[in-house]
């Protein structure tokens, strides 16, 4: 329960310097470059955050392993030498993949008009490209305990971005290199991240980037069983959740893309505070299955997880709009409907990813991926619905609805039935 509760301390004293930061370059942009600009700024991140590639389930091959058997076992260096060859693979797929498109001028034609310019795009997503090694840090900070030190660095992370917009501003640069902004910020953290793993865990990442080239001499690990269903998940997951910016941009205006991409980042550090207190639910559970253990009761943590987000969010409802219109410089109005929306898509992952987090076994993982896939097009088409009538109110409605029939009511019975039924669980 320490490292949740790391988490959580690091995560809630990150609110304010996150929260300003997060705000801080939002008015800039907007005052800047305009309300254009800032829809290109939060469509970029947005694509950043659908490409799927920056895990393929190895890292969470990682975790578990580790978790389960320490940094020093020979499982856990192999598996880290699989894990290298894996991300190689898809890192230089993404950076050949982003230049051919910007070489035929494609970026823009699959983004739609508010996207940027194809150059600027490319660049970016090769950048994102290159961070999915040094990403791999984190996998080890979370299953030794000290997720919180990844926490630490995506608070530094939005800082840095900020600092990065406000850099762009001051140079009176072209509104293009804002695209370049979340790419940069996210490779150098990623990098810090791994730096900091290898030195607080002794896990050697330079030993498995060295092993990695020569598979005869270095064999890896087995992880198909945790691994495919989780790259399942995250080739699903980001679509089914991440794509709606994109829907918007397709099918309503750019005032309704700029109001959506304004109260997703209101409810950002909530949705983040979510993420990072459950992520430690993972390994702990691993850990106490390693030894025949269960780990923690699901119910009480779920109940803890809705009450505290129900009443972080119910502030943020209230004070959304006003905040909403100091960003924009008084062009763009949250209301109060919008901010309801997004405070009940939160509290739907405010049961999702403690859930999950007990789940990441190879049975439980594949139930996760089958639903996940089957929210896909199920979330797509309504969003498309929802969105071409109400805007950026469509696409939450659709995350509310959606998710909580299609992924948490099975997830939860599952979990509860196997509860009852004393199921042996393979973790690998």
């Amino acid at each position: 329960m320490r490292s949740i509760v790391y988490s959580a301390v690091v995560r809630i004293l990150g609110f304010v310097p996150q929260g300003i930061a997060q705000l801080l370059a939002s008015h800039l942009i907007i005052s800047h470059y305009g309300v254009a600009a800032f829809s290109s700024y939060a469509l970029i991140i947005g694509v950043l955050m659908l490409i799927p590639l920056n895990n393929l389930g190895a890292g969470a091959s990682m975790t578990q392993v580790v978790a389960a058997h320490g940094v020093d076992d020979e499982l856990s260096q192999r598996t880290g030498t699989t894990a290298v060859r894996v991300l190689a693979v898809s890192s230089t797929f993404v950076v050949v993949v982003s230049a051919i498109l910007w070489v035929t001028g494609a970026w823009p034609v699959l983004l739609g008009e508010d996207a940027g310019t194809n150059g600027f795009i490319a660049i970016a997503v090769i950048l994102y490209g290159l961070s999915f090694i040094p990403g791999l840090g984190a996998t080890v900070l979370l299953a030794t305990g000290r997720n919180h030190l990844t926490v630490t660095l995506q608070v530094l992370a939005t800082v840095l971005a900020a600092v990065l917009v406000w850099f762009v501003q001051l140079g009176d640069l072209a509104a293009n290199y804002l695209l370049l902004v979340p790419s940069c910020a996210i490779l150098l953290l990623n990098v810090i991240g791994l730096v900091i793993s290898q030195r607080t865990t002794g896990f050697s990442w330079v030993g498995a980037v060295r092993r990695a080239p020569f598979r005869a001499r270095f064999p890896g690990a087995r992880i198909r069983a945790v691994a495919i269903p989780m790259l399942i998940t995250s080739l699903a997951l980001p679509v089914a959740y991440l794509s709606d910016r994109i829907v918007l941009s397709q099918v309503s205006t750019d005032v309704e893309l700029a109001r959506y991409a304004l109260v997703l980042q209101l409810f950002a550090p909530v949705t983040s505070l979510i993420v990072v207190t459950s992520q430690p639910i993972w390994p702990m559970v691993t850990s106490a299955r390693a030894r025949g253990g269960t780990g923690p009761g699901l119910r009480l943590i779920v109940l803890g997880f809705l009450a505290g987000t129900f009443a972080i969010s119910s502030v943020l409802v209230v004070v959304a709009d006003p905040i909403g219109r100091w960003i924009s410089g008084g062009d763009i109005s949250l209301g109060y409907q919008l901010p309801a929306l997004a405070a009940g898509a939160t509290l739907v992952q405010a049961i999702a990813m403690p859930v999950a987090m007990t789940l990441v076994d190879p049975v439980g993982a594949r139930l996760v991926a089958a639903t996940t896939v089957i929210t896909v097009p199920v979330n797509l088409v309504v969003s498309v619905l929802l969105a071409d009538a109400w805007g950026a109110r469509g696409p939450l409605v659709s995350l509310l609805v959606v998710g909580m029939t299609i992924q948490i009511v099975p997830w939860l019975v599952f979990s509860v039935r196997r509860s009852r039924s004393g199921e042996k669980i393979t973790l690998l």
